[in-house]
């Protein structure tokens, strides 16, 4: 057959067409299967993320409620530390928890209480006429029959009592109310013959306002001065208080408990800065005060039943606060503070000297007081064994020591003057065991004389040579010691001038604990303390020719005290 010439153009492509087509038969069903297998490895795959987002998202939902249970036991373990500082101030760590808030509370407010009772016993060497809380610088001397009896005494009335309510504002934001009490105040009415009725006496009453994520603290009502060494950073209710049973503390230890408006902000964790104004009292040089010659004086005044004062006390003529300033610093290790004091003493003088209206001339006379000190607190052996050490200098800070040394005299125009002092106390606290802590304090708190007066009828001021000591060592029963006033039995220059130049302290104790639960805790303690008391010298006799002579005086005191704090 012959091909015509149109189709054997078209053969070749023809043939090609059909070798084509029968290689794509034998090639697509292995195309085919290669795509197959190609897609079941991508679902595979995407199935394998899918189940990674999902294992992705369950680790993110657990993570944010770890976080949330974290955040929850962060705010549990604040609270637990801020019931423990109070614990802690009441003489011992580890003191069981407050109590749950009523259910009538809003939400968001939170109301705790707690505190303890204690039945003490008492015992001095000299008698102070005086209850838990020794009276420091009114140990007796020879001249009083007081300094030849002891005094045995048990007291329940150091009993405490404190609530606290705390209002979330946001999550860095609260507000809180603290009050706390106790019976160491003694109305007119007050004894210990039949029903031992003394009055409730606040210890604190403030408000106070924190703001965690700026820093800021605010604080009003009454506390701790800002002078009282903190614990850390500058926090109320985190005050370093000695663990003594004696309510008066250790001779030297810097505090005061008064109202006061204060402002504190953290510069980080490891700096925070504080000014409190503060209300201010003066305590005066008795006994053994004399006012310069030809000099009326007006310091100090008694108190109205009007206007809510005792009136058998006197108070002094203020018009401007105590103002203190504190730097605190915890760098990781140990706690640190330095402060500085600043006060204002006022009287009122007319002279010459008059008997009732003044007919010369009238001031008002306003002196000025300062203060510089410092304090540690440091884990020496992380809980076992801490240290601390404190000192305060200036002029006019009798006040803010345990011991009470005065903050003023006179000078020759009759202006208070203030007097130069020191003020110092070291301490050292083991925690032998979970259960028991023993401590040692020692202080100091010494003033510097300051007086005028060419002769003994002239004399004036503290610590003057020319006043007589005479018969400070001569008991006197025909003026026996007043239970106001249990110190020299006559308060006269002539017989002793009492005019006390230093104080120091020496205090050992433990606590213990007999049980630590759900139930509260009992805990007991043991305390000894040494108390020394040095006058200046005066005169022997009547003259100097007979000479000068130094009196002192001192006591031992022993106490115990169980308590029983609240669950």
């Amino acid at each position: 057959m012959t091909i015509p010439p149109t189709m054997r153009n078209r053969l070749p492509i023809l043939m090609l067409s059909a070798l084509a087509g029968t290689a794509l038969t034998a090639v697509l069903p292995g195309y085919a299967a290669a795509q197959d297998a190609q897609t079941e490895r991508l679902q595979r795959q995407i199935d394998s993320l899918q189940r990674q987002l999902q294992a992705v998202q369950r680790e993110m939902a657990e993570t944010k409620k770890n976080q949330a249970d974290q955040t929850a036991a962060q705010k549990k373990a604040a609270a637990e530390a801020a019931r423990q500082a109070v614990a802690d101030a009441y003489g011992k760590a580890g003191g069981p928890g407050p109590t749950k808030a009523p259910g009538f509370l809003p939400p968001g407010v939170k109301l705790s209480w707690g505190g303890f009772i204690e039945a003490a016993g008492i015992y001095r060497t000299r008698n102070e006429v005086a209850d838990v809380g020794s009276d420091l610088n009114n140990i007796p001397y020879p001249i009083s029959p007081l300094y030849h009896e002891n005094e045995l005494r048990f007291s329940a009335r150091q009993s405490r009592l404190w609530f606290l309510a705390e209002g979330d504002i946001s999550t860095s934001q609260i507000i809180k109310a603290y009050f706390e009490m106790d019976f160491l105040g003694a109305a007119t009415t007050a004894n210990s013959i039949q029903s031992n009725s003394y009055t409730p006496r606040i210890r604190q009453a403030f408000l106070s306002w924190d703001d965690s994520a700026l820093g800021w603290h605010v604080l009003a009502g009454q506390a701790w001065s800002l002078v009282t060494q903190n614990k850390n950073g500058i926090v109320a209710r985190q005050e370093n208080t000695p663990l003594t049973i004696d309510a008066a503390y250790v001779v030297g230890f810097n505090f005061t408990r008064n109202p006061q408006f204060r402002v504190v902000k953290d510069f980080g964790p490891a700096v925070s800065v504080g000014v409190s104004a503060e209300s201010p009292q003066v305590r005066f040089q008795t006994p053994g005060s004399a006012s310069p010659p030809g000099v009326t004086i007006l310091s100090v005044e008694t108190g109205t039943q009007s206007g809510n004062m005792d009136t058998l006390q006197n108070y002094s003529i203020d018009h401007v606060p105590d103002f203190v300033e504190k730097i605190a610093f915890d760098p990781g290790w140990g706690h640190y503070e330095v402060l500085g004091l600043q006060r204002w003493f006022t009287d009122r003088t007319c002279m010459p000297a008059t008997t009732s209206f003044c007919l010369g001339t009238t001031a008002n006379n306003t002196t000025f007081g300062w203060g510089v000190g410092g304090s540690a607190l440091l884990p020496a052996v992380p809980k076992f064994l801490d240290l601390q050490g404190s000192i305060l200098y200036g002029q006019g800070i009798g006040r803010y020591g345990a011991g009470q040394l005065p903050d003023v005299t006179f000078d020759a125009q009759g202006k208070l003057s203030p007097i130069t002092a020191l003020q110092a106390m070291v301490g050292a606290v083991g925690h032998v065991t979970p259960d028991l802590d023993v401590y040692v304090y020692a202080g100091l708190e010494r003033d510097d004389a300051k007086f005028g007066g060419a002769t003994s009828s002239t004399a004036f001021g503290l610590g003057n040579p020319l006043y007589s000591d005479a018969f400070c060592f001569s008991e006197n029963f025909a003026t026996p010691a007043a239970p106001t006033s249990p110190v020299t039995g006559v308060l006269s220059n002539s017989a002793c001038s009492v005019n006390v130049k230093q104080l120091a302290e020496i205090t050992v104790g433990a606590w213990y604990n007999f049980y630590k639960g759900e139930y509260g805790r009992l805990t007991g303690g043991l305390q000894y303390e040494y108390i020394h008391r040095d006058t200046f010298q005066g005169l022997a006799g009547a003259t100097l020719a007979a000479g000068f002579v130094s009196p002192s005086t001192d006591e031992s005191i022993f106490m115990t005290s169980l308590r029983y704090y609240f669950p």
